[in-house]
């Protein structure tokens, strides 16, 4: 049976960064809706709409920003986080959130604490990857590790010490790479999106730069 495989480039929307109503967060007890109907409240006190969280998550795909003033306040706040001097820009880090694994509709791993987008590197070397010792792939903590058996990349349950102990997804390079590569371009378009909401942010000559480090890690 062929698996069916994606890889889903994801910010992360914390709703703390723009609830203006000093809500109390329903917590883990809560239900999945109460939980997300708190993320939307909040996210809409800064005029953030049309957009959804993949599941139960605050993690929403790029290409689900199109509109201006989301990926305005996201890119805004983020620099913002950062209390960096004007002109300084070119040491922030990429924006939070990383890469959404599915396989055969189901998400199977997620990013994690310090996840980002520049975590596009850590799958491709994944992607590439043709040893049988695991090799550690970083997506924050905890991370996965991958390995190369029988003609398939094996990736780990996330972990955090020593070696993996459960098996999460096998699959065959070929795949994991086209995956890694439509992710790619899917990021290529971000990139540009996020260009055009910098100009107000930064100083223009740092515009280009900063899409990229902010997308890609490139500085």
């Amino acid at each position: 049976m062929s698996v069916k495989l994606a890889l889903i480039p994801v910010v992360e929307f914390s709703p703390y960064a723009f609830d203006k109503s000093e809500r109390t967060s329903p917590g883990m007890s809560a239900g999945p809706d109460e939980r997300r109907k708190f993320w939307m409240e909040c996210l809409a006190d800064s005029g953030i709409h049309g957009i959804s969280p993949l599941e139960d998550s605050w993690h929403v795909p790029i290409e689900q920003l199109t509109q201006e003033h989301a990926l305005k306040a996201l890119v805004a706040n983020h620099i913002k986080e950062h209390e960096l001097d004007p002109g300084d820009e070119l040491e922030l880090n990429p924006l939070n959130g990383g890469y959404v694994l599915v396989v055969d509709g189901k998400s199977r791993v997620w990013p994690t604490c310090c996840g980002d987008l520049a975590n596009s590197m850590e799958w491709k070397m994944a992607a590439a990857y043709r040893e049988p010792i695991w090799k550690m792939v970083w997506i924050g903590h905890p991370w996965v590790s991958v390995r190369y058996i029988n003609d398939k990349i094996e990736i780990s349950e996330p972990h955090d010490r020593d070696e993996p102990q459960r098996l999460c997804v096998s699959t065959s390079p070929d795949k994991l790479a086209a995956a890694v590569d439509h992710a790619d371009r899917l990021l290529d378009d971000f990139r540009m999106r996020v260009a055009k909401v910098l100009p107000e942010l930064v100083k223009p000559e740092l515009v280009e730069k900063v899409a990229k480090i902010l997308t890609q890690g490139d500085r």
